[in-house]
């Protein structure tokens, strides 16, 4: 599959300080999709990219957990336009960041998966137009070109398929891929998602802190009851974090069935 790249001139920081000219010219980056046919639903994952074509090291800020200097302009199939920049940290204030700074020695490729429905809903079927930013607090460089990704109707066996993919890999503590197949099913919003992620339920730490972020996501009456059933027997760290999901979704929720049985386990004051 041919891959769109958006190769730019950037200005980096280095120590605090902006690259030089030459340096800038020698370091290469893109942002690019492998998948750019994907049913509604679906998650929606893209990959940076940035080579080092320079005789020297470099270090590349990417701002916070590596993905705070990106920006994304979306164009959807009916024409309207978003500006779109990181989400808040899956797990909230406690998850663990990767360190802004990504270090590259000459001729060295860094890659990375940006998992962009996690940024942008995609909404409607059809073609989307997708241009990339590197923007921080001393620079902002618009990518001058863009890429396509299409979302095809909603498709309930493929979406199922799917989710018992990611889910046998997120169980699967021999998959190097398991923790971010754990992350795409944790961001799968339709209710198909729900009997995968209760299934995840019983599985490793980082498989458990996916299922609670993903059914608190959902918020069905479904979904809600696996979270209460699961605050009895889960640890102190799980617990917590539980509690915290459904006292969040119950106030947020426009379900009054769902904020009443949340209600109804002493979640939520009066």
């Amino acid at each position: 599959m041919k891959h769109v790249s958006l190769a730019i001139t950037v200005l980096v920081l280095e120590s605090g300080l902006l690259l030089s000219a030459q340096e800038q010219a020698q370091l290469e980056m893109k942002f690019y999709a492998e998948n750019k046919a994907i049913s509604m639903g679906e998650p929606v994952n893209i990959e940076f990219a940035a080579k080092n074509n320079a005789r020297s090291p470099m270090a590349l800020d990417l701002g916070l957990n590596r993905q705070g200097a990106f920006r994304f302009d979306i164009i959807a199939p009916d024409g309207t336009v978003e500006h779109v920049s990181a989400p808040a940290l899956l797990g909230g204030s406690e998850t663990l960041v990767r360190i802004n700074l990504v270090p590259l020695a000459p001729g060295e490729t860094y890659k990375q998966l940006v998992r962009l429905s996690q940024w942008y809903s995609f909404p409607l079927p059809g073609t989307y137009v997708v241009t990339g930013h590197l923007a921080g607090e001393r620079f902002d460089v618009i990518v001058d070109s863009a890429f396509t990704i299409t979302i095809t109707a909603a498709d309930a066996n493929r979406l199922r398929v799917k989710c018992e993919q990611l889910a046998a890999r997120a169980l699967d503590p021999e998959d190097a891929g398991g923790f971010d197949a754990g992350i795409d099913l944790s961001l799968i919003k339709d209710p198909i998602a729900v009997p995968y992620l209760e299934r995840m339920l019983a599985g490793q730490p980082t498989a458990r802190i996916a299922a609670i972020e993903g059914l608190a996501r959902i918020g069905t009456l479904e979904a809600t009851d696996l979270l209460l059933n699961f605050v009895g027997r889960a640890d102190a760290e799980d617990h917590s974090r539980t509690v915290s999901r459904l006292v969040s979704l119950g106030r947020s929720t426009r379900s009054s069935a769902v904020r009443e049985r949340i209600r109804a386990a002493g979640l939520l004051q009066e």
